[in-house]
């Protein structure tokens, strides 16, 4: 890895669609980690709506020396930009300043690009959300699931060192994915393999950061395979097959080898 870093380890490891925006809109600022898909969520987002930003790499965690590994040391508040810490006082990813304005978390960073560039008030004519309140619903009702029962678990299962305790988290996480098929074979009808409805939604993107993480991370740290013995199993399958595909979704992968280079040290 020595000689291939730079001042900016996200410089080496973003898709040039991603880099060519970076100066795109000095009124929208994107302040990301290019390992979490926290922030993740919000790239996409921007991705979908193909608004310019800036995007601004923000260090959490102190480096390894000529590795993308994460480690453990996180970078104490008064160390970071102060124009990040400004938009985002926990000084966390996502973040975004929109023309002096600051708004963080990544769900709520969502909703807001959702606001102002969605077609019922934005000028893109696009729309991560439903217009029936009903599917509305659904769709919130879902993302309550994808953070409760799979991305907790997630982290449980990566994080745990007692094998007995992972191997549960692993199970969990695995029943949670299968929760969120059948919820798909029940809800979406129309004949389409998202989540819900005929495209994309912010329902599929509260989900696609940790599902592109399974086979890059879970799989070669801990042996996780997802099962498709069911049929919410090959529901969930053929939506990850519409989603990954999806412009928004796949100009916003990073390098797999860094991606597991740094989580193998988070999780060490």
């Amino acid at each position: 890895m020595a000689g291939a870093m730079t001042s900016n380890p996200a410089h080496d490891i973003l898709q040039p669609s991603n880099l060519n925006k970076n100066d795109g809109n000095q009124k929208l600022t994107f302040y990301c980690a290019w390992f979490c898909p926290y922030a993740h969520r919000v790239w996409m987002v921007l991705q979908y709506f193909n608004i310019p930003y800036h995007y601004q790499e923000i260090q959490l965690y102190e480096p390894v020396p000529n590795s993308f590994s994460i480690s453990r040391a996180r970078i104490s508040l008064d160390k970071k930009p102060k124009d990040f810490v400004n938009v985002s006082p926990y000084g966390l990813v996502p973040a975004l300043n929109h023309e002096g304005k600051g708004i963080h978390e990544s769900i709520l960073c969502m909703d807001y690009l959702q606001d102002v560039y969605g077609s019922s008030g934005g000028s893109t004519g696009k729309s991560l959300l439903p217009s029936d309140p009903f599917q509305r619903f659904l769709m919130r009702k879902i993302m309550l699931l994808i953070d409760n029962k799979i991305i907790k678990y997630y982290y449980e299962a990566l994080m745990e060192k007692d094998e007995e305790a992972q191997k549960k988290a692993q199970d969990n996480f695995e029943s949670g994915l299968e929760e969120f098929g059948m919820f798909m074979l029940k809800h979406s009808t129309d004949g389409s393999n998202y989540c819900i409805g005929p495209d994309m939604s912010i329902a599929d993107i509260a989900l696609a950061p940790w599902f592109y993480r399974i086979d890059i991370v879970l799989t070669p740290l801990l042996g996780f395979e997802l099962k498709d013995s069911s049929d919410a199993f090959k529901r969930v399958k053929l939506w990850w097959e519409s989603v990954s595909s999806h412009p928004c979704v796949n100009t916003t992968f990073v390098k797999k080898e860094a991606l597991l280079e740094a989580y193998t040290g988070y999780s060490s």
